[in-house]
């Protein structure tokens, strides 16, 4: 089932693009198809380094900017998405998810967030968590 993993935290510096980064990197060894998305505008770091794949998505809580993100849903009906977002993001993207009602839409179209402490060794080497606190 195609899934949207967001690499979420609230301060900057944490290591969430090297997380990213990382499961991106699995993702290529292990031949596991998947669309890689850069948020951060003003550090793109994970885009830098993977130029040539990476997307880019813009998440904003101005509503007339609140569609930029709608690719990452569209995305994910074909397969795993990967997002890192920028620092202090969570807000606009709780809004995105519950304005255009997300999980219903995800449920009817295969499409789920990934819930915390739910993805398996063989999706990801590491620790992880994902978190959506509506």
């Amino acid at each position: 089932m195609p899934t949207i993993h967001f690499v979420d935290g609230e301060k900057g510096g944490v290591g969430k693009s090297l997380f990213t980064r990382t499961m991106i990197q699995y993702c290529l060894d292990k031949k596991i198809p998947f669309v890689p998305v850069e948020t951060d505008r003003s550090n793109p770091d994970v885009a830098g380094v993977y130029k040539e794949i990476c997307k880019y998505a813009v998440f904003s809580e101005n509503e007339r900017q609140s569609n930029k993100a709608d690719r990452i849903f569209e995305w994910a009906i074909e397969k795993p998405v990967i997002v890192n977002l920028a620092a202090q993001s969570h807000r606009a993207v709780q809004g995105w998810i519950e304005s255009n009602q997300l999980i219903e839409l995800g449920s009817s179209q295969g499409v789920m967030p990934q819930p915390k402490n739910s993805l398996t060794e063989r999706d990801c080497p590491v620790s992880c968590e994902f978190d959506y606190n509506p």
